[in-house]
């Protein structure tokens, strides 16, 4: 069965509701209707639905199909993505969007979510566009599970300047992981010495560690795999290391003995801040930025650094330049 809701031109406030119950245009249904927008409109065709017992596949609202959705990001995403798709949905997309259907959501509805979001919060965007995102994906899926008939409908996210990335010199980093137990000077050597996120070190397997071939096979984002070379450094670490579990940095926690990977990093970053005399925020990125910027500084290619770090776009690997130009010009700013 295929639908349609047009407004009618030169009569506002008027709708042709249309609806086709086997696809076959000869069997079309037409009604011309008043609603005071498209969304009611929409609504009194769904109406009509009912009266003639029409069944569409869509028939499930946002709050219902979330209730699948999340259990499959459970399943199929790192623990991290899981974490943050749960709070946003839970937090600022079912409140807004829960009793919608998505085959009914406009991209007015949208620009009154974005509308609403900025002034709860302020210029955020990227907080937004991220919830949008979650969104989309949502009714992606949604689409492919016949939960839905079609996506959402294209719209504009807010415009968002990627930040410049914090990184740490060859000094602090040295100073930083000199100080650390056998155990985090390896995990974090995967951070600056292979550029792998922090997921992809914490949940690394000691079957993709090839210490004598000297490399690693990283599982990165939506599974794809991708070879970091070792350092002496980094082979050294992991040697230094025992296997107690399959994973190579299994939690420490006196709660936890079960052979679970370590899950979070913050603490540790400030034991070893305090120790090492760092008072700069540091985070397990700061890592990943720093392996990047100085391979660029190294004289790297842009193509051999996005290859390393795992980054579909050449574009997102292009943000590093600007960290090299801006301590490029530091230096310079040295000689008048």
């Amino acid at each position: 069965m295929t639908m349609s809701v047009t407004p009618v031109k030169g009569q506002p406030g008027k709708f042709d509701i249309c609806i086709w119950p086997t696809g076959n245009p000869k069997d079309r249904i037409r009604k011309r209707m008043e609603a005071k927008s498209r969304l009611d409109a929409c609504r009194l065709e769904k109406e009509l639905r009912d009266q003639l017992n029409l069944k569409k596949p869509g028939q499930h609202t946002i709050g219902g199909i979330s209730e699948s959705y999340l259990p499959w990001v459970d399943q199929h995403q790192s623990e991290k993505t899981a974490y943050d798709k749960h709070r946003m949905m839970l937090s600022q997309v079912l409140p807004f969007f829960r009793n919608m259907y998505p085959d009914y959501i406009t991209p007015q509805i949208i620009e009154k979510f974005k509308t609403k979001r900025i002034a709860e919060s302020g210029k955020v965007h990227r907080q937004i566009n991220k919830e949008l995102m979650l969104l989309s994906h949502l009714t992606k899926w949604a689409a492919r599970k016949g939960l839905c008939c079609d996506p959402l409908p294209r719209f504009d996210y807010l415009p968002y300047k990627r930040p410049i990335p914090s990184t740490l010199s060859k000094p602090e980093l040295l100073k930083f992981i000199g100080v650390m137990s056998p155990f985090y000077q390896a995990l974090f050597l995967c951070l600056y010495q292979g550029g792998l996120r922090s997921q992809e070190a914490c949940r690394l397997k000691w079957d993709q560690v090839h210490a004598q071939q000297g490399f690693i096979l990283v599982k990165g984002k939506g599974g794809k795999q991708r070879v970091v070379p070792m350092t002496k450094t980094l082979r050294g670490a992991f040697s230094a290391l025992k296997r107690e579990s399959d994973y190579c940095f299994p939690s420490p926690s006196k709660q936890v003995k079960d052979g679970s990977p370590v899950k979070w990093l913050r603490k540790p970053i400030e034991r070893y801040k305090k120790l090492a005399g760092i008072e700069r925020h540091i985070t397990p990125h700061c890592l990943r930025h720093s392996f990047a910027t100085h391979l660029l500084e190294s004289d790297a290619d842009l193509r051999t650094i996005q290859s390393l770090l795992g980054h579909e776009s050449i574009s997102t690997t292009q943000i590093y330049m600007h960290v090299s130009l801006i301590r490029g010009r530091k230096a310079i700013a040295g000689l008048e």
